[in-house]
């Protein structure tokens, strides 16, 4: 692929799909959602099929532990609760007990960095709560 033809992956409808360099040879593969009951299928160096993991809540791929090999980062509910990382495209480590409505990797404080909104609320100390006004437009 080069941009310039578009090239049909399956013939599914994603539910979702992300793209990380999983093995770290340069070349992005494809992890898609296909849905009940397909689940998730991870398109390898852009030339097969291996199947994943069953359907998740949330997500996203980033660098945990800056090797240069993306990382899987999975907001589970039922049997797994929580939230798990696939580390280096071979071993599972569970990262919180909580599942996530939203994630985000990043280079946050100059270390690789996952930041998850859980259902938890947290009160802000007094300091840190942001009680500012928006001006008018």
């Amino acid at each position: 692929m080069n941009n310039s033809i578009w090239i049909s992956l399956h013939s599914l409808s994603a539910d979702s799909m992300i793209t990380g360099d999983l093995d770290g040879n340069g070349q992005d593969e494809v992890i898609i959602d296909f849905g009940e009951p397909y689940n998730f299928w991870i398109r390898m160096n852009n030339s097969s099929w291996v199947p994943f993991l069953q359907s998740a809540e949330f997500i996203v791929i980033g660098d945990l532990d800056g090797n240069d090999k993306d990382d899987v980062i999975i907001s589970f509910n039922g049997t797994f609760v929580g939230i798990w990382a696939f580390l280096n495209n071979n071993s599972w480590i569970k990262l919180h007990n909580k599942s996530a409505q939203r994630m985000v990797t990043g280079n946050i404080d100059g270390l690789p960095s996952l930041m998850a909104l859980t259902n938890s609320v947290t009160k802000l100390p007094a300091e840190l709560q942001n009680t500012a006004s928006l001006p008018k437009d």
